[in-house]
């Protein structure tokens, strides 16, 4: 792994899933409008559960949390592995008056937005749980906003610091290990060893597949990228990304491996992306050790992910069909089927 690693850690520390989709949706002219404190907003000692809003419709996946701001809330965020880093939609940002702490290191795009700015949140929770005071980026994100849609992002710098997670999809829980660290001080590149214990507390049981991974960490991102085989190929590296609302791979990776067009299209799949995206279809394909049925892929094309080898997602639809998952940062393993 050399310098392309590292930059994917740089380019995820405001990234929204994977910036792998072709964009160019408009703002939603809904305004977002703080709602009244509600118990959910009281935090306490320990780590309870966290409720999780999962919904699949004909556009693909969401699974979302509440999140509360300086005493306000509880506001949706998309749960996002793939997002190197949280974020907080502008206008939320703006209404709450979240205090300007400069702009980001470097303006890049997100998905199909540009952030520029950093806010503080000072007191912020998910669903009771205390989070650690921290910088966070804000864009103007289509489609964020609108009635029943997201306001922000809660992404793998948060979720890394909690050590390991647990994402249920059948009873719409996130379970974590610990109360959450502070940020590393120092970027740093985990590859995962089989054979290692799970986590207890968060495996029940004998999970079902172990997946080694790699995790990129910098003191501000957190990536986690699995290598996955097509028909027996080369591998590919992939982000493990439950903020996609379906699976993808880039069209360069797609025509490289002869995976053939299904004649259909989906809704983009990155995050505030407008069009479509056609279908290729995946063959029997696998993540590590593990095969995964033929399936749709919607594919996209991104000169940042070509530029750092990042060829594709593994998304909800791929990640539920365990019923559960736990993604230990520690040891840079997934375990599928978690009990």
């Amino acid at each position: 792994m050399g310098k392309g690693w590292v930059a994917i850690v740089l380019i995820g520390a405001v990234a929204l899933g994977a910036v792998l989709a072709a964009c160019g949706a408009g703002r939603s002219a809904v305004a977002v409008h703080p709602p009244t404190p509600t118990s959910t907003c009281v935090t306490g000692t320990g780590t309870p559960p966290v409720p999780m809003t999962v919904t699949r419709d004909g556009s693909g996946w969401s699974t979302t949390v509440a999140v509360c701001i300086e005493g306000h809330g509880p506001f949706r965020f998309l749960l996002d592995t793939g997002a190197g880093s949280s974020l907080v939609d502008g206008q939320l940002a703006g209404q709450l008056h979240l205090p300007v702490v400069g702009p980001t290191a470097q303006p890049v795009d997100v998905g199909c937005t540009t952030t520029s700015r950093q806010v503080y949140l000072g007191d912020w929770s998910v669903g009771g749980v205390p989070l650690v005071p921290q910088p966070v980026s804000t864009a103007d994100v289509p489609g964020f906003g609108g009635p029943h849609e997201p306001v922000g992002v809660l992404g793998g710098d948060v979720l890394s610091r909690f050590g390991a997670v647990r994402i249920d999809f059948r009873s719409d829980r996130l379970t974590v290990l610990a109360p959450e660290a502070r940020a590393a001080s120092s970027a740093s590149i985990l590859t995962g060893q089989l054979s290692q214990p799970p986590p207890p507390l968060l495996v029940h049981g004998i999970p079902q597949a172990e997946v080694s991974l790699t995790v990129l960490k910098t003191g501000a991102s957190a990536l986690v990228i699995t290598q996955t085989t097509f028909g027996g190929g080369p591998s590919s590296p992939f982000l493990v990304d439950t903020g996609a609302a379906v699976s993808t791979i880039t069209s360069e990776a797609a025509h490289t491996l002869h995976l053939v067009d299904t004649g259909r299209s989906v809704r983009a799949p990155d995050v505030g992306c407008g069009g479509t995206a056609p279908d290729v279809g995946s063959g029997v394909w696998a993540l590590g050790s593990v095969d995964i049925p033929a399936q749709p892929l919607a594919t996209a094309t991104s000169a940042a992910a070509a530029a750092n080898g990042v060829t594709g997602t593994v998304g909800p639809d791929v990640l539920s069909r365990y019923g559960s998952i736990v993604l230990d940062y520690r040891t840079a393993l997934l375990w599928l089927g978690a009990g």
